[in-house]
């Protein structure tokens, strides 16, 4: 009886022992189960959340390709409206811009819509260059009516300077009600009806500039 009582004890120990262990692991497996239940609750959040920024990317894209179609269109209205004031000559027809989501392209009419790298010349690209100043002036700044031109001449000839000293004077004034212009070009500095500065400095002597004012 005293043996089996001894070997009963002993089992008895390896069995509270291992109740100890399972219940050790039981309390862990709780702990470990209540994790996942918050990582899924915080999962659920995450996903739901990414649903909603995706909606929100997609009306964002759309907003933003809608506002790009109304901006470019606002754009060549204007330029079919200002290009003949600007360009001197005749062969090309009208300019207009042409964008997508990944890049724009300036087109010019001759015998159909070219792209500009391919066919226009230094002095034609200048004109162009105008010509969208005052269009983005007229369309993101309808308020303000501001066009600010500085050196506009650039690859002009005489003739183009001249003609472009006279759409200043004449016709972009029903465009645009000011204009500014900084140029070295005295024909293009009696352009207008406003207020001529002329900024004289001798650089030899290293004068300070003289304003005067016409």
């Amino acid at each position: 009886a005293r043996v089996k009582l001894a070997s009963a004890k002993e089992r008895l120990a390896g069995e509270e022992k291992q109740l100890a262990l399972l219940s050790q692991m039981d309390a862990e497996m709780q702990r470990e189960r209540s994790r996942l239940q918050e990582l899924h609750g915080a999962g659920k959040k995450y996903s739901q959340a990414a649903e909603s920024m995706a909606i929100y990317k997609n009306s964002l894209i759309a907003a933003q390709s809608e506002m790009r179609c109304t901006l470019v269109e606002e754009i060549n209205q204007a330029l079919f409206e200002i290009w003949p004031a600007v360009y001197p000559y005749s062969d090309y027809g009208g300019v207009k811009i042409e964008a997508d989501e990944k890049d724009y392209r300036l087109l010019m009419q001759k015998q159909g819509w070219l792209e500009v790298d391919a066919i226009a010349s230094g002095g034609e690209r200048a004109c162009l260059c105008l010509a969208l100043r005052i269009a983005f002036a007229t369309v993101l700044t309808p308020d303000l009516s501001w066009l600010i031109l500085d050196e506009p001449t650039h690859n002009l000839d005489s003739d183009a300077v001249q003609m472009l000293s006279e759409a200043i004077g004449s016709k972009i004034p029903s465009i645009v009600e000011q204009t500014f212009v900084i140029t070295h070009d005295p024909l293009l500095g009696e352009a207008g009806q406003g207020t001529v500065f002329r900024l004289e400095r001798d650089k030899a002597k290293n004068e300070t500039t003289k304003i005067s004012q016409d």
